[in-house]
């Protein structure tokens, strides 16, 4: 290792979790082999080697090269109370933490205790090899995320589970990353572990046969082809996958999340894998409905109506569940009024926007649609697997409210959806 007062070492120790790791530290000890000499002249024998004629303390040599910038001084601003002059900024010198965190982040699923030591600053850390048996806590900690990793919608050191087959064979530990269901963002935690180290290949959770992609905590097994690590793909088998993602559902507390976001984590699923779960999916005549009930809804319709906003008379968007006015939940709204967890984008360009607004309607692609409504897409894709591949979308004014209450029976600006009967359904 580069660095002349960082001491690491190890210790091989057996888990505790009952679970089966693929890659364990003494792995190849039974293909230990040894070449025989019994003369100078006679040819050597190659045969498997027993355990007692293993050398003296035979173990594995990692040589780390790091960088210069990891082990440099840098300063760090403290404020200092002082009764005569009041608070005083000044400057200490401060000893880079960039190794420690690196080191910690890279051993966090080897399956050996390891004991680092810096010598320059007196920081130091004791990694278990019970991966599988710690607290999620200590996990997150390892992996540098405990304070990067957002709670608003759920707990993720509680979620932490097993991505393993029955029999126990474990491809990593992960939880499902709620709140970037929620909110969409960038910013992915899950870990890809090649040999047992975390390699530097961060994203989301993808299956082989779908554009599933489940952004998740943790840190699964990979495999790589490339010397430095930096591009891996998960080995966890599909039915694996699914069985901890079945699970991590389950787990959702719905006590933690608006009845939008839990429409949002509806629509995730059903557009990505098709999964019909049991958060509700849609909202419609003053009742919430899971998208099984949504389908169930569409068999006798054949057109569905979202309700619209003009923010102005060149925006105009898809109103979600927390645009909608109180009307929407005292008056029963006519069939086909549906409503989803989210506004959209701005749909149209402005000078589109403007020609509808002023012609009374106008015409709208599917893929239009879909580029600036995310949760559109699942809707889109509901709709086609009933009434077939060819959908007529168009902006226009329709009744939505089914009253006899003059300010509320006019009609309303709508994104209508209609079925093309010239196409085969299914």
């Amino acid at each position: 290792m580069v660095g002349h007062k960082v001491g690491l070492s190890t210790d091989a120790e057996t888990p505790s979790d009952g679970l089966h790791r693929r890659h364990t530290y003494d792995r190849g000890l039974d293909n230990t082999r040894v070449l025989d000499f019994r003369g100078l002249t006679a040819r050597p024998l190659l045969r498997e080697g027993g355990q007692d004629e293993l050398p003296f303390g035979v173990n594995t040599r990692v040589t780390l090269v790091v960088r210069k910038s990891s082990l440099d001084v840098g300063f760090q601003e403290k404020r200092i109370y002082s009764k005569r002059y009041g608070g005083v900024i000044v400057e200490e010198n401060v000893i880079s933490e960039g190794l420690r965190v690196a080191l910690r982040q890279m051993c966090a699923f080897l399956d050996v205790k390891i004991v680092f030591t810096d010598k320059r600053n007196g920081s130091s850390f004791i990694h278990s090899p019970d991966v599988y048996g710690k607290d999620g806590e200590n996990l997150l900690r390892e992996l540098g995320i405990e304070k990067l990793v957002r709670k608003d919608n759920f707990n993720p050191e509680e979620s932490l589970r097993p991505v393993a087959k029955p029999d126990g064979d474990a491809f990593g530990i992960a939880a499902l990353d709620v709140n970037s269901l929620v909110k969409n963002e960038g910013n992915f935690y899950g870990y890809i572990s090649v040999g047992g180290i975390v390699s530097a290949d961060v994203g989301p959770l993808r299956r082989s046969n779908s554009r599933l992609t489940v952004p998740y905590i943790g840190v699964i097994e990979g495999e790589t082809e490339r010397a430095a690590r930096d591009i891996s793909s998960i080995t966890a088998p599909d039915d694996v996958i699914e069985a901890w993602l079945k699970e991590q559902i389950s787990l959702i507390d719905e006590s933690l999340l608006k009845k939008s976001e839990q429409m949002l984590i509806s629509s995730h699923f059903y557009s990505d894998m098709g999964i019909e779960i049991h958060l509700p999916f849609a909202f419609c005549k003053g009742k919430f409905l899971t998208a099984k009930e949504v389908l169930m809804e569409l068999e006798d319709l054949k057109r569905v109506c979202i309700p619209l906003n003009f923010r102005y008379d060149s925006f105009l968007e898809v109103a979600g569940y927390n645009s909608l006015t109180s009307e929407f939940f005292e008056v029963e709204t006519v069939p086909g009024v549906f409503v989803l967890g989210e506004d959209s984008n701005r749909l149209v360009d402005e000078d589109v926007a403007r020609d509808i607004k002023r012609n009374g309607s106008g015409r709208v692609s599917i893929g239009q649609l879909g580029a600036g409504w995310r949760s559109g897409a699942a809707l889109l894709k509901m709709l086609e697997k009933k009434w077939g591949s060819e959908l007529e979308c168009e902006f226009r004014r329709a009744p939505i409210f089914k009253t006899r209450i003059a300010s509320l029976a006019a009609k309303r600006w709508v994104l209508d959806i209609a079925r093309n009967d010239l196409t085969p359904t299914t």
